[in-house]
């Protein structure tokens, strides 16, 4: 791919990933503050808490998703792309059939997975366990289907993809509010939204590309599963650390209402976060990609990255002149709680969002084990951090820790790749 490709390709990318955030962000204006006045904080708290399964998705996707751009980004013959998709799929299939197995047994044995202080019936338990692990199999499907847009350089379709199922989320769920005060009714809402994100990849995949499932190749299944075992890795450390804090949170406080506030907090900084991402997020089939030499790749990476830091800039000034108001338009009660924390995370996870472009980079190149060290780099400041912070004020410990985490990670990252590309610079020379 050529620096005019890529230009278009990362600016359709930027447009629509763009718009995508404007519709999350607006919708969640809309509909989260009705969502909150018709059904109370705690009950809300109740409603989201089958999305935290959703939070591991990294975990359960086994790498899978990253091993079949990794591996069609590099490829042209639509029968060898056909087997890499059938033994993604394959794959994808042994691990359901597990977290099946997980699911009925942490049924069955009554297992108090959200800690004692948790105050609710065992069927209520049960229901937000088949209800994640519904919703975790869901996403499982179209991280797949994800991967192979990715592959084919279809980010700008994924991006609406998620702007579907974000706003249907919001808006499912205060739909089902106005007809039913039923918790369990309210939890299934969003499973709903990413059944619609599947049901678009699918019609995508058959309507913009040639992909199809090939035939079954051992040796292409095992080339995955061990490709995919060095990026579960990477992924599960990267993206475990938030559901275990808040797995955390409601372990120590039994408080579904400060899981609301984290999940308030969170979704306001990841909006910002978000729309860093955009252009982050198609480098990695284009790091893939062989036709790319090492140091362009470098450069490429570096580039994205100073301009992401701009904008980063630009941003935090910007929620912290107006970021009052708009956490009081959504939460008065707890508005200054919400202001600092959601400052807190969309400082630490804009700084991370930053340094994307050189961990793709180094992802696309092969450097998988420098990707893993350097995630670990999180969940064990994070643990120092919070060893050190944890209070009675658990919320707080919980998100400034978190938050200072994924703040020091990323300037690590950033850091090492600077210095490390400068390194390989001068011996070309």
């Amino acid at each position: 791919m050529h620096s005019k490709e890529l230009f278009v390709y990362l600016k359709k990318s930027f447009v629509t990933g763009a718009a995508k955030n404007f519709a999350v962000i607006l919708s969640t204006l809309i509909f989260l503050p009705l969502t909150i006045q018709k059904i109370g904080l705690e009950v809300y708290g109740l409603v989201v808490m089958p999305l935290i399964f959703g939070g591991v998705i990294a975990f359960a996707d086994f790498g899978v998703s990253k091993s079949v751009t990794f591996l069609i980004a590099g490829r042209s013959d639509d029968g060898e792309i056909g087997e890499v998709i059938t033994s993604g799929a394959f794959v994808n299939g042994i691990v359901i059939s597990l977290l099946a197995i997980a699911a009925w047994i942490l049924i069955v044995l009554k297992v108090p997975i959200f800690g004692e202080s948790l105050n609710i019936e065992d069927s209520l338990r049960s229901h937000v366990i088949i209800v994640g692990f519904s919703i975790l199999v869901v996403m499982l499907i179209n991280n797949l289907f994800a991967a192979i847009l990715e592959a084919f350089f279809l980010q700008h379709y994924i991006n609406m993809g998620f702007a579907i199922s974000s706003v249907a989320v919001n808006t499912f769920i205060y739909g089902a509010s106005l007809v039913t005060d039923s918790v369990p009714v309210l939890m299934i809402s969003p499973l709903f939204a990413f059944i619609l994100m599947t049901i678009y990849y699918l019609y995508i995949i058959t309507s913009r590309t040639a992909a199809a499932l090939g035939r079954a190749s051992y040796m292409e299944t095992l080339k995955l599963a061990t490709l995919s075992l060095d990026f579960f890795k990477i992924s599960a450390v990267n993206t475990l650390v938030l559901p275990a804090n808040k797995f955390l949170l409601v372990y120590l406080s039994g408080s579904t209402g400060a899981l609301a506030v984290l999940d308030i907090s969170m979704k306001i900084a990841m909006m910002s976060s978000a729309m860093l991402n955009t252009l982050s997020q198609p480098l990695f089939a284009v790091f893939s990609n062989n036709s790319l030499g090492r140091d362009q790749i470098g450069k490429y990476a570096i580039c994205v990255t100073t301009i992401l830091f701009s904008a980063y800039l630009v941003g935090v000034a910007i929620y912290f002149s107006v970021g009052a108001k708009i956490v009081s338009y959504l939460d008065r009660e707890n508005a200054s709680v919400l202001f600092d924390m959601s400052i807190a995370l969309m400082i630490g996870l804009g700084l991370h969002a930053c340094s994307e472009p050189c961990f793709r980079a180094m992802l696309g190149v092969g450097d998988l084990g420098v990707a893993l060290r350097l995630k670990l780099l999180t969940p064990i400041l994070n643990i120092l951090i919070l060893a050190v912070m944890l209070s009675d004020q658990t919320l707080a410990s919980i998100v400034y820790s978190y938050a200072a985490a994924v703040f020091l990670a990323g300037v690590f990252i950033i850091l090492y790749f600077a210095i490390f590309f400068e390194r390989r610079m001068n011996r070309s020379l």
